[in-house]
């Protein structure tokens, strides 16, 4: 069975409730079921991915007031005096630029050899009879042409890739969900289920990032947006297209839990700074402490800069609520395991020693999901860097490397050790020369 229904957006209030939306009431507006904070729903074309999780704190715009409107002002005739109001902004512009997760180095080339050359042409005087200006426009414009050939060959490389991972994502999905399924039904044992669910899901993990990068890759076309201003010169414009690839990978050894709980507090601290540099760089700007073009360049690049970290926050935020997913889903699996081998027990089938041990593993694991589902909550909740909870290596240990109880760990060593001591001390004879 899935682990998420196709057909619905999960929207998180700035209360912290979630919602299920159905797609019939996208673009519509509705109310917070808990704080009754008055929204406006998204609409699929203000979206990144329709089926990915919202959060309102992410995005104040889909806030409505809850003050009611003045009633509009009348002249003596009746006649309304309030000035009409402007048409909304379609939401292609209301979503502003897209933001990628990771930096693809070689569309930050072309980006920024696009801004340079955009820059000398506009330095160029207008056209005159000048033989050296005209060859200086030439060799520009070619250097353009050549640019934005190589930017569409790039684009050309990645828009099938993206209908690839989107492909291997829906694969990905139904595996796991499948695996899920035999869990319950006994076709397979927990351990086996979580040796075979935990690659699956790292897999999952990959893709979702290739796919938010590469529609962001696809989108953009400010060199702020691709990464950030470099010194490039136009010399150094390639004479082949580039080969893409993508720049980054999930280490095979990092748990989920890790990779999203680690992911939303460098996301967090990273927008931090970037605020805080923004913030600065505005009271500068009052200051008229650096000149005005200056200014804008940094002021434009530090403003991408948060963005990027927004995007950043909003897509680990995501990936924590489908982890908070994941352990409700492998608690439920459990619950239908212990009734199944509980049955079997009662029939005969299992041995009682073969079922204390299969019972006390499922418990331990039962209680570590619940476990990681509580850090991650905590982990959602969290508007800072240092309210992102740390998880203990014990617990990301046992849930990185399921069903390995075989021999005994260096906290089982040390309880047997102090239980040793302990009665050591309480039967052994105290000597007459000894204190009390």
């Amino acid at each position: 069975m899935p682990e998420a229904s196709p057909s619905q957006l999960r929207i998180y209030c700035i209360c912290g409730q979630k919602m299920r939306v159905s797609s019939a009431m996208f673009g519509k507006p509705g109310k917070c079921i808990a704080c009754r904070q008055k929204i406006r729903i998204p609409d699929p074309k203000e979206l990144d991915d329709p089926f990915e999780d919202f959060y309102l704190k992410d995005h104040p715009e889909f806030l409505r007031k809850r003050k009611d409107a003045p009633p509009p002002k009348t002249s003596k005739k009746g006649r309304n005096r309030e000035k009409p109001k402007r048409a909304a902004a379609p939401p292609e512009e209301r979503r502003g630029p897209a933001a990628a997760l990771d930096v693809l180095e070689p569309l930050r080339l072309l980006c920024n050899f696009d801004h340079k050359i955009r820059q000398k042409l506009k330095a160029l005087p207008p056209a005159s009879g000048d033989a050296h200006e005209a060859s200086d426009r030439a060799s520009l414009i070619s250097y353009r042409v050549l640019v934005q050939q190589f930017r569409k060959n790039l684009d050309e490389q990645m828009e099938p890739r993206l209908q690839e991972v989107a492909g291997q994502l829906t694969e990905t999905n139904e595996q796991i969900a499948r695996a899920s399924l035999a869990v319950r039904i006994g076709e397979m044992e927990y351990d086996a289920f979580q040796k075979v669910a935990r690659p699956l899901r790292q897999h999952r993990e990959r893709l979702v990032r290739r796919k938010k990068n590469l529609r962001a890759w696809l989108d953009i076309k400010d060199h702020h947006q691709a990464g950030g201003y470099l010194d490039v010169k136009l010399e150094d414009v390639p004479c082949e297209p580039f080969e893409f690839t993508f720049p980054r990978e999930i280490e095979a050894d990092k748990s989920t839990l890790d990779y999203c709980v680690s992911g939303v507090r460098n996301a967090l601290e990273a927008r931090a700074h970037a605020e805080r540099k923004l913030t600065e760089w505005k009271q500068m700007r009052r200051e008229a402490a650096v000149p005005d073009a200056a200014q804008r360049d940094t002021l434009a690049e530090t403003k991408a800069a948060r963005q990027r970290a927004s995007a950043s926050v909003a897509f680990y935020r995501g990936r924590l609520a489908q982890m908070e997913q994941d352990c409700v889903n492998d608690s439920r699996a459990i619950k239908a395991h212990l009734e199944l081998i509980r049955d079997q027990l009662d029939k005969g089938d299992i041995e009682k020693n073969a079922y204390h041990a299969l019972e006390l593993g499922l418990l331990q694991a039962q209680s570590d999901h619940a476990k990681a589902r509580d850090l991650v909550q905590r982990a959602l909740t969290a508007n800072s860097a240092d309210d992102v909870p740390k998880p203990r290596s014990t617990l990301l240990d046992r849930l990185a490397q399921p069903g390995g109880g075989e021999g005994i760990g260096p906290d089982s060593w040390m309880a047997w050790g102090a239980s040793a001591l302990l009665a050591t001390a309480l039967f052994a004879p105290i000597a007459p020369g000894q204190p009390a």
